[in-house]
């Protein structure tokens, strides 16, 4: 909904109306974008300017991206590969088959490292896979059950009762 917005408040070329939709797709996904970059990047302020170059470099593309894709999506990619643009200039990284696994560092407060901690408080295994397949990873709940051997419907109830489940606890309730 906000890509087709979007496309026409560009169409009409009108910036305040451009910049109006922006920011509302920035208060969306900023957390979210946030979120992704921490999985890679471990100081904060790195982080901060990594989400700051993803939303400037979406912004100054505005025009060329192709609206009818999802842009959570669009977005959550970019977020991982100027994360992972900015760990192999920084050589922080080891490759483990095709696979890249970043080393903790554990004197920096990680936010992702962090969330995840909390989130093995509360929820199994599967419902945190889930969870960051769909998430932060932006796969489709189809592929998923597919990867999972699992029906759809049965990954969407897990991944929304996780959802709830995850809030209630940072609330301070206990989910039942």
């Amino acid at each position: 909904m906000k890509g087709k917005r979007l496309y026409h408040r560009i169409q009409s070329r009108n910036e305040e109306k451009i910049h109006k939709i922006f920011n509302e797709i920035y208060a969306t996904y900023c957390k979210l974008v946030f979120f992704v970059i921490s999985k890679y990047v471990n100081q904060l302020e790195d982080i901060e300017d990594l989400t700051n170059d993803v939303f400037l470099s979406f912004f100054n593309q505005i025009q060329q991206i192709n609206l009818t894709d999802n842009i959570k999506s669009y977005l959550t990619t970019s977020a991982k590969n100027k994360a992972l643009d900015f760990m192999n200039k920084k050589n922080n990284y080891v490759e483990v088959s095709e696979s890249i696994f970043l080393i903790p560092d554990k004197a920096n407060n990680n936010s992702y490292y962090l969330l995840l901690k909390e989130m093995e408080e509360c929820l199994s295994k599967e419902e945190i896979d889930i969870i960051l397949k769909h998430s932060v990873e932006g796969m489709k709940f189809k592929s998923i059950a597919e990867e999972l051997k699992k029906p759809t419907n049965s990954i969407i109830t897990t991944y929304h009762r996780a959802i709830k489940k995850f809030k209630n606890y940072k609330d301070g309730r206990k989910y039942a």
